[in-house]
């Protein structure tokens, strides 16, 4: 790592996270900003995948914990939604874009900036922070990164929120299937239920198709078909 690129990322630490590095070795935060497309001179140099695996884990566990206290009567539904509004990669992505986190993303040649590599750098930095620092460290850092989302009433994509989580773990992705047409006339509604590897998840109603289909996400989510 050149010693301005140190400097740089040294600054954005100091700057975004409050934290004084002082001597200690950055390896982790140069790997952070490290994308896997990316093809180091310097052999020293790791991507940041194994970052953004720890990094969501801990983000995870903190937010958890975070809404856990401050909505008791909430049910694991609630909480999964209200988690997922908060985690998900366009809202890190946003929080990545106002941060400033693209002028120090390392990517391939041929790789264009996205969603999941934005949201993949907050989730590095994370993971940085808590293996440099320490958890409380990390938690000070995912607070004032994410901190204002936590009370913000927002109604969820839950049809995104399930693609994401799936297509995360690779197990399929969630089709979205009609059981019966409405009529706009006798007033009866359309029936939708979603299926992920031909297992029935949800199921939902509504005046047209797209509203059936987001019913069936949320009918799902608040079954736990995605973990908190």
């Amino acid at each position: 790592m050149t010693e301005d690129r140190k400097d740089l990322i040294m600054a954005f630490i100091g700057k975004q996270f409050s934290i004084d590095p002082g001597n200690k070795d950055i390896t982790h935060y140069e790997n952070a900003f490290t994308h896997s497309s990316f093809n180091p001179e310097d052999s020293t140099l790791c991507d940041n995948d194994r970052l953004a695996f720890l990094g969501d884990a801990v983000l995870k566990l903190i937010l958890s914990e975070e809404l856990y206290n401050r909505f008791p009567t909430d049910s694991k539904g609630d909480l999964t939604i209200r988690k997922a509004g908060i985690e998900n990669n366009e809202a890190l992505a946003d929080i990545a874009e106002k941060l400033g986190v693209e002028e120090l993303l390392l990517l391939g040649a041929d790789k264009q900036k996205s969603i999941r590599a934005m949201a993949g750098v907050i989730e590095a930095l994370i993971g940085a922070t808590y293996l440099d620092f320490g958890f409380d460290e990390a938690r000070l850092v995912v607070m004032n990164l994410v901190g204002e989302g936590l009370e913000k009433e927002v109604e969820p994509n839950y049809k995104s929120m399930l693609q994401e989580y799936f297509q995360k773990r690779g197990v399929g992705v969630p089709q979205y299937i009609p059981v019966s047409e409405g009529d706009i006339e006798s007033g009866s509604r359309f029936e939708v239920i979603v299926k992920v590897n031909g297992r029935e998840l949800g199921r939902g109603w509504g005046r047209n198709i797209q509203q059936a289909g987001k019913a069936a996400a949320k009918d799902a989510i608040h079954k736990g078909a995605i973990e908190l």
